[in-house]
């Protein structure tokens, strides 16, 4: 397990002989980040977790489950159905009624396999450039909704 940037530069700059125990590095590390985490208070706002209009499959999936880490206790049951519930896209929602997962480990396979199809669409449909005011470019007529 590795810490992310910002502990780990924390705990890289405690002093030298400042912590001589478990209890000196937790009272150290939460005087130092308690009220920078938001911890989400209820089950309520993953099941209100939605994948906004024109929002990517892979950000969904990160907001979804940086919404869920905040919350103890969720039953894999709840995160699929939550999850169900806020897909915005037909065909994902589709594929998800089809191949409904039964755990949230299948539900991982299942979202990632999405953010790879997503990626590689990307990859191969580059976005049109801005230049036509977000029209797409029709090679016979010039630019068009």
């Amino acid at each position: 397990m590795a810490l992310e940037p910002a502990p780990l530069t924390w705990l890289k700059s405690l002093a030298r002989e400042s912590i001589h125990s478990w209890d000196d590095l937790k009272k150290a590390f939460i005087d130092n980040f308690q009220g920078s985490l938001h911890r989400v208070a209820t089950r309520h706002a993953l099941s209100m977790c939605k994948q906004e209009q024109g929002e990517s499959i892979i950000s969904y999936i990160k907001r979804f489950f940086d919404t869920r880490a905040t919350i103890p206790n969720v039953a894999d049951d709840d995160i699929i159905d939550y999850f169900q519930s806020g897909i915005t896209v037909q065909s994902l929602y589709r594929d998800f009624r089809h191949n409904h997962p039964k755990t949230v480990v299948d539900l991982r396979d299942m979202m990632q396999r999405w953010a790879d199809e997503e990626e590689q669409e990307r990859s191969h449909f580059p976005r049109c450039n801005n230049d036509n005011n977000g029209k797409r470019y029709n090679d016979r007529r010039g630019p068009s909704n």
